[in-house]
């Protein structure tokens, strides 16, 4: 970017002058390049440059900053942490009936809850007061709501709002917070604090490229506005927080922690009094890992609003040693990898995104389009293949509205959806276009199903990596699968639509 992009201020002879801050010019960069991301990931197309050029972005803001926030942390075990954070806890109107759990360490999917004790079904495992819970309202509330006003685009994104309260509140000398972001990790297994050849791993056509690439944005979108909002207000930057302790690194830090362990399970009064849906930091509660298979979740939470808690009970018993688990959702692993930093085994929501459209120079663009949203649908959908269901009913039905090439087919668009379809020859039009998508997305791939399961057998080391080539694989099997199962059916409606030829 040139240095007329820079923001000036006015010498006393009143020529215009670049700031200070040589930083800003990165700043300006980093800005920019979150835009050309955003737009890769909407054209899901060279993701990979997009992502290398985001990575660049970050080194030239690190340059002159503070690369580290080691030094921030008291040099104890994490676990020590948990006294103090326990004993603020409490004060809080936290309750844990009769030490029921305690933290313990995976490797993998790092502190948990393990049951100290049998705990029978129906039990109350914890309670935490919205009290203790960072909020969007308690933002509003603290330092943190001075940045906040008259900055729409922040108040907007409750994310944005709990990462830059999570930074405000650790250097906020006295924060209530402080033993709750002091038992936080220090470090997290999430894009953010990924390595060069994980980024390297990452395949064109990936579901995981693309979700890297849409947090990466995220990021950098963030973070350089509300650089950009500290360097413009010197009075904010001095009343919220200094520039020179808003580093990237703290920022990648918080962001993680944010996108790792945020809740939408607690409900707090919106501004015309309704209780709504709010996003929440919870201690304790974040502590509760997932588990990947349901009949090893033990239990559940609600939130209760008369008492403005949220309130995790047991759905069955608990023998002492277990590890208490909740279900974080139906999630595909490269969202999980994303924004969690782990993978489930055998993850039957793992899903390969199709993008589909119709183009509006299609002479019969108002037609289709009258006939999809009829029953609900797009003409520009997108759509989950699965190893389970290959081809959903509701895809196989958008095809053969959006392939049909005549008047006299769609009329019979009311068939779509059904077993019978609207007639051999449009079913054969909609497997021969979806073999030729298919064999594109396929083709997008930097290298064969074989050749990445080949490198799953060097990659055990590195946990990262080797979840992203399981991904990789996960993606180039569910396509394959499909491709096969369009093959075959484009096979037997040719002889059918032959045979009726003759």
């Amino acid at each position: 970017m040139s240095t007329s992009a820079v923001p000036i201020v006015t010498t006393g002879s009143g020529a215009p002058q670049p700031r200070a801050d040589p930083a800003m010019v990165s700043i300006f960069e980093m800005w920019k390049v979150s835009a050309d991301i955003a737009e890769a990931v909407r054209d899901r197309k060279a993701l990979a440059p997009s992502i290398k050029a985001a990575l660049e972005a970050i080194a030239n803001v690190r340059k002159g900053q503070r690369t580290s926030i080691k030094g921030d942390y008291p040099r104890v075990d994490r676990k020590t942490n948990f006294k103090p954070f326990m004993k603020w806890l409490t004060g809080e109107g936290f309750v844990e009936k009769e030490n029921l759990w305690e933290v313990n360490w995976d490797p993998i999917m790092g502190h948990g809850l393990l049951a100290s004790q049998d705990i029978p079904a129906g039990s109350s495992v914890l309670t935490v007061p919205v009290e203790a819970m960072m909020t969007m309202k308690s933002a509003l509330s603290g330092r943190t709501a001075v940045m906040l006003h008259k900055d729409q685009l922040l108040q907007s994104i409750p994310s944005a709002v709990l990462i830059l309260d999570l930074i405000v509140e650790k250097y906020n000398k006295g924060s209530k917070y402080e033993a709750y972001i002091q038992s936080l990790p220090r470090y997290y297994p999430t894009v953010l604090f990924w390595r060069p050849e994980e980024f390297a791993a990452l395949e064109e056509g990936s579901m995981a490229i693309i979700e890297t690439a849409a947090v990466l944005s995220q990021a950098l979108r963030y973070y350089s506005h509300m650089y950009i909002r500290l360097d413009k207000d010197k009075p904010l930057e001095m009343g919220v927080i200094k520039k020179s302790i808003f580093t990237w690194d703290i920022f990648a830090w918080a962001f993680s922690a944010v996108e790792s362990r945020k809740n939408n399970s607690v409900y707090l009064p919106g501004k015309d009094g309704k209780n709504v849906e709010s996003l929440a930091m919870v201690p304790a509660f974040d502590l509760i890992n997932h588990a990947p298979i349901k009949k090893d979740v033990n239990v559940e939470a609600q939130f209760n609003v008369e008492k403005r808690e949220l309130q995790v009970v047991s759905t069955k018993a608990i023998k002492k040693g277990t590890e208490i688990k909740m279900f974080y959702g139906d999630r595909p692993n490269f969202s999980f990898l994303a924004h969690a930093g782990f993978i489930v085994p055998n993850n039957n929501n793992n899903v390969f995104l199709i993008y589909m459209s119709v183009r509006e120079s299609d002479r019969q663009f108002a037609k289709k389009k009258a006939l999809l949203e009829e029953r609900g649908l797009t003409t520009s959908p997108v759509f989950a293949l699965t190893a389970a269901v290959p081809i959903h009913p509701a895809f196989l039905g958008w095809l053969r509205i959006a392939f049909s090439s005549t008047e006299a087919e769609l009329e019979l668009a009311e068939k779509a959806f059904t077993d019978e379809g609207i007639s051999p020859e449009n079913d054969l039009r909609v497997y021969t276009m979806l073999t030729l998508k298919l064999t594109q997305v396929k083709g997008t791939f930097a290298s064969s199903l074989e050749a990445t399961e080949k490198a799953l057998e060097s990659s055990a080391h590195n946990y990262i990596l080797h979840s992203i080539q399981k991904c990789s694989v996960t993606d180039k099997k569910i396509v394959d699968l499909v491709l096969k199962k369009a093959s075959e059916k484009k096979a037997e409606l040719k002889a059918i639509v032959d045979a009726k030829k003759k």
